[in-house]
């Protein structure tokens, strides 16, 4: 049994050149780069509010049916050369006119009532002008489709977007990975399999799943320790070797707050219990070759003794005699995006970068694999970049390079997955007890993110009389838990435009 084959590191350097070289020329008629951002404000902390998602994962998504989405008019003003914009351009939708200048503000009569409805104009001075957001800087851009841009306010400063970064690994995932790939947790035997000895190594083969648990479930290392008994295995006479180099041994990202453990636990290529069952140092450094420990208990648990110590190496040849998959990549997206979940974020990235380079997979090149297919998407990427899960403070995007994205997500093949895995105002996930007013109710499909400095939502949101408007608002400053009530009533104002 061959279990990888690494490209040879020229075959992928021509890849990449020429990858570069077809999104350079796909783009080149694409339009110019939006006005330098900005610095992004003097904001500081050290603590992450976004709680940490538990161990279960029902589909979130039961509590309401999925919507096939119309994308054509997503894109209106996007040019016919970009391949995001193909299907926009043959649909023949006209070119977007500019950005609403100084709407007229619009007045309803209810009964005894003057009830003043809101317009662009209104809808941002509201927000500007609301206590909770006093002090803060605020970035903002919402565009309204077959009209165009029709809010901003420091639309290019570039904040730190807490856990709108997600939707960065969201797309990422769902088009460089597959929405119907799985993640392989596999066990080889190295060696010959005589009257039920293994003469030879048992090895624990990592595959980045984010889901195993350690025992008591069908979905965990003691599962396989199971499989290892069914298929005749009762003694080991060699090593029980723990492959994770998948993945490097990079166990936490630059610019994470001090207490980042309360969030996610420590990264790994094999990951039991979210990796978050022990915090000790032996634990912390090689969280892996601790976790292939628990197979050896199990495996002992079934009388299959294993005679040789617990290594960590790297096996090509063996027979399969166990495997667990995981969830479809698209239902590990719905629990990023639905439960706000840090540790799913950051292996889909890391897998990103394995299946890119054909080396163990690290943050770093699976951002630099995205950030290539958002530059396919011919928006202007000047965004930092630091993490999946948006916990780093070095991470920084403008509420208009998110909306820009969002936008152009519609009219990409996986477009109508992210908008189906996106969380839906007033149902579950991470929109419970928010925006579930009779007005915002099943209107907004958006991602929020909550840092000790900052409070975001990026996503979609179809008006009463049924326009469709994509939009960000990013804040960061001295952050309250009122900050995000004042993006909801924003949203709300969004929702009751008259356009």
């Amino acid at each position: 049994h061959r279990r990888r084959h690494v490209t040879p590191r020229r075959a992928r350097l021509v890849a990449l050149l020429v990858s570069a070289a077809v999104v350079a020329g796909a783009c080149s008629a694409a339009p110019a780069a939006a006005p330098p951002p900005g610095t992004g404000g003097t904001v500081a902390g050290t603590s992450m509010l976004d709680a940490t998602p538990g161990t279960a994962s029902p589909d979130p998504r039961a509590s309401y049916a999925p919507t096939t989405l119309d994308p054509t008019a997503a894109l209106e003003a996007a040019s016919g050369s970009c391949p995001a914009a193909a299907g926009v351009a043959a649909s023949g939708v006209a070119p977007a006119p500019a950005p609403m200048a100084s709407p007229v503000q619009a007045t309803t009569t209810v009964p005894g009532t003057t009830t003043t409805i809101p317009t662009p104009t209104t809808a941002l001075a509201d927000l500007l002008a609301d206590p909770r957001v006093a002090g803060d800087t605020v970035s903002v851009s919402v565009y309204a489709d077959g009209i165009g841009e029709i809010i901003v306010h420091n639309p290019d400063t570039r904040l730190r977007p807490a856990s709108n970064q997600k939707l960065i690994t969201a797309m990422g995932a769902l088009a460089l990975l597959g929405p119907d790939e799985r993640l392989h947790t596999d066990v080889v035997a190295a060696g010959p399999i005589v009257d039920g000895v293994l003469h030879g190594d048992l090895v624990l083969v990592a595959g980045g799943d984010p889901t195993l648990l350690r025992v008591g479930a069908p979905h965990s290392i003691d599962a396989l320790a199971e499989q290892v008994r069914a298929a005749g295995i009762t003694a080991v006479d060699g090593r029980l070797i723990v492959d994770a180099d998948r993945y490097d041994d990079q166990i936490a990202n630059a610019g994470w707050p001090n207490d980042w453990l309360r969030n996610i636990g420590p990264l790994s290529a094999l990951v039991l219990d979210r990796n978050m069952y022990r915090n000790d140092a032996a634990f912390l450094a090689d969280p892996a070759l601790a976790n292939g420990e628990v197979l050896r208990v199990g495996l002992a648990f079934r009388g299959v003794p294993v005679s040789g110590p617990t290594e960590r190496g790297d096996v090509d040849e063996g027979v399969r005699v166990a495997r667990l998959s995981s969830p479809t990549i698209n239902d590990l997206v719905v629990q990023t995006l639905f439960r706000s979940d840090n540790l799913y974020a950051e292996l889909l990235v890391k897998e990103i970068g394995h299946r890119a380079t054909g080396e163990p997979g690290t943050t770093a090149s699976g951002l630099a694999r995205i950030r290539q297919l958002l530059t396919g998407l011919c928006v202007p990427v000047t965004s930092t970049d630091v993490d999946g899960s948006g916990l780093s403070y070095d991470n920084a995007r403008s509420a208009r390079e998110f909306q820009a994205l969002l936008r152009a997500a519609r009219v990409s093949p996986w477009g109508s997955l992210l908008w189906n895995d996106l969380p839906v105002a007033g149902t579950m996930g991470a929109f419970i007890g928010r925006l579930d007013g009779p007005l915002t109710t099943g209107r907004v499909r958006a991602k929020g993110g909550s840092l000790a400095v900052a409070r975001t939502l990026s996503g979609y949101a179809t008006t009463l009389g049924g326009r469709q408007l994509t939009f960000s608002v990013l804040i960061n400053g001295g952050i309250t838990t009122e900050t995000e009530h004042a993006i909801d009533d924003f949203v709300t104002r969004l929702v009751q435009l008259r356009l």
